[in-house]
């Protein structure tokens, strides 16, 4: 029997990143040009890779070939991606979170009507992707996450067909099998943190978000479940960025190996305070020179995956990040239950939009070839 990601990576992986987190190599022009050449990556190659940020020539070699080889992949293709908030009551009390259940905000959650009018807002802007977005609400069964699948499905297949994508708790086996049986194109399940200590701390209560190894193993699920395309991330500024980069790539190399499926999407958030968070400042420094690097390592390290440059960024990086092309990019955007069409009140955290039509033209004066429509 298969072993899951939790436990490969509780007797092996994180042993063997706190070793070499401990070297404080500096790498030569040589090391990183050697890197660069190879078509797989290993462990130490990220690492070295890593290392280059205090460098801001060996920096910039990194960066530059990134661009390069997915120019060379994606010829600048872009793919628009929104999120819908369809709930933001939850159970757990997660720290970075406005919507944590300690936090006194008013909630809500739509209802079938209220989902179809947020629908037929984005696909009327011109979407064909939609990302269903929801808290751990109880009351978002699986038959009812099915159920809101299946809706989503039935507008985008009047205007032609699209994608589905769902940003919800870890589910079972059975539940992904029901919602790839419905229409469920891809799936979004952001780690948090890959740091044992500091995701304990950061979940407190017994939750099944609080249970890490649940979590880790949600891709496995999934995939055994029968959905194809899986998606990563940690939240940056939650932990030390280079101990996270280092684990999200052997989660995302785990996957290819153990399933022969790499990352479909590999997100790339930042925590920014929003009113109702426990924690007021960040924990960990994680700047737009690391965040502009990180992304050229993702680029590098799977290269048919997808980063995903979202509004939590000011559009100004996101641009630079998004260079090169094969990526997932959000223009017109709500973190809000309802944000498109009922309310505009508690976002789950503060984003910078535009106008869909608004922002194609953007991108296409930078060059870019935004598209509707996932490449696979």
């Amino acid at each position: 029997m298969t072993k899951m990601f939790s436990k490969i990576f509780k007797e092996r992986y994180y042993s063997e990143i706190q070793n070499i987190l401990k070297k404080r190599v500096v790498p030569t022009k040589q090391q990183i040009e050697k890197v660069l050449e190879k078509e797989k990556l290993d462990l130490d190659d990220i690492y070295l890779l890593v290392q280059t940020y205090d460098n801001p020539e060996l920096r910039n070699l990194v960066i530059k070939t990134a661009i390069k080889k997915r120019e060379t992949i994606w010829k600048n293709r872009l793919f628009l991606v929104p999120p819908l908030y369809v709930t933001d009551r939850c159970i757990n009390d997660c720290f970075y979170c406005p919507w944590r259940k300690s936090s006194p905000m008013q909630r809500r959650a739509l209802s079938k009507e209220e989902l179809k009018k947020e629908i037929d807002f984005l696909i009327n802007q011109g979407y064909r992707t939609i990302e269903i977005v929801g808290a751990s609400d109880p009351t978002f069964t699986a038959e009812k996450i099915a159920e809101f699948i299946n809706i989503t499905k039935k507008k985008l297949n009047e205007v032609g067909g699209g994608k589905i994508g769902l940003n919800f708790e870890s589910a079972l086996k059975k539940d992904y099998k029901r919602f790839v049986k419905v229409g469920l194109h891809f799936m979004v399940l952001w780690q948090e943190t890959y740091h044992p200590e500091t995701y304990k701390k950061l979940h407190p209560k017994n939750t099944q978000k609080a249970n890490m190894d649940y979590r880790l193993d949600a891709f496995d699920r999934a995939i055994q479940g029968g959905l194809k395309r899986v998606s990563i991330a940690f939240l940056g500024r939650l932990y030390d960025w280079k101990f996270e980069v280092l684990a999200l790539f052997t989660h995302g190399s785990y996957l290819e190996k153990t399933y022969g499926i790499p990352p479909f999407i590999i997100g790339t958030p930042r925590w920014n305070y929003a009113q109702g968070c426990k924690i007021k400042k960040a924990p960990y420094e994680y700047s737009d020179e690391a965040f502009l690097l990180v992304a050229a390592i993702y680029k590098l390290a799977f290269p048919k995956s997808l980063p995903w440059f979202s509004t939590r960024e000011k559009f100004e990086l996101s641009k630079k990040s998004a260079r090169g092309g094969g990526a997932l990019f959000t223009l017109d955007c709500s973190t809000t239950v309802g944000g498109y069409t009922l309310r505009k009140d508690f976002p789950q955290f503060p984003v910078y939009s535009k106008d869909l039509s608004q922002g194609k033209e953007w991108l296409k004066s930078l060059d870019y070839k935004p598209e509707v429509h996932l490449p696979y």
